[in-house]
C-alpha cells in the first residue's frame, strides 16, 4: 500500500481525520455495531503498522538505530575480544619502573612489541545530535504530509 502511494497511484483512498470521521459515521448508522468496532480496529492496526516503519520521527526509527548500534557494537567487541586473545604481556624492569609491553602474535608468526595502554572496549552510539537532526526532519516531513491529507480531505468534502 505505502508503495502504491508513493508511485502516485490510490492517493484518492488516503484519508485523513475528515473522511475516517465521515467512513466510521456511514458505518455505524447503516451496519450493526461490531462492524463499526472492526473498522476501529482495523484503523488501529493499520496505525500501529505505520508507526514500526522505519522512519524518522516513529518508534520504526528508534528500532533500527538500536539495531545498528547493536551490530556496530558487537562486531567491534569481537575485534577487541580477538585483538586482545591474539595478545600477551610482558614485564620490562627497569631501575625504578615496571613497563607492561604488548607482545602480539599475528597470523603471520610476526611479533610487534609496544607499551600497554591499558585498551578499553567503549561502546559506539550514533550522536545524539545527529539522531535529533534526522528525527526533526522526519517528524516535518510527517507534519506536512498530514497537512497534506487534511486539506485534500477538506477539499473532497465540500
Amino acid at each position: 500500500a505505502l508503495f502504491s502511494l508513493f508511485s502516485g497511484k490510490n492517493w484518492d483512498q488516503v484519508g485523513g481525520p475528515l473522511a475516517i470521521f465521515a467512513q466510521t459515521t456511514t458505518i455505524l448508522e447503516s451496519n450493526p455495531f461490531y462492524l463499526y468496532l472492526q473498522t476501529w480496529g482495523i484503523i488501529s492496526v493499520n496505525l500501529a503498522i505505520f508507526n514500526f516503519l522505519p522512519f524518522p520521527g516513529l518508534d520504526g526509527w528508534q528500532m533500527l538505530t538500536e539495531i545498528i548500534e547493536g551490530t556496530v557494537n558487537g562486531i567491534k567487541k569481537a575485534r577487541f575480544e580477538r585483538r586482545r586473545k591474539n595478545k600477551k604481556v610482558v614485564f620490562e624492569e627497569t631501575d625504578t619502573n615496571i613497563y607492561a609491553n604488548e607482545v602480539s602474535i599475528s597470523n603471520d608468526s610476526t611479533l610487534a612489541i609496544g607499551k600497554n595502554e591499558n585498551e578499553v572496549y567503549q561502546k559506539w552510539k550514533i550522536p545524539p545530535k545527529i539522531k535529533g537532526i534526522f528525527s526533526y526532519v522526519g517528524l516535518g516531513l510527517l507534519l506536512t504530509l498530514a497537512i497534506v491529507v487534511f486539506i485534500f480531505d477538506f477539499i473532497r468534502m465540500f
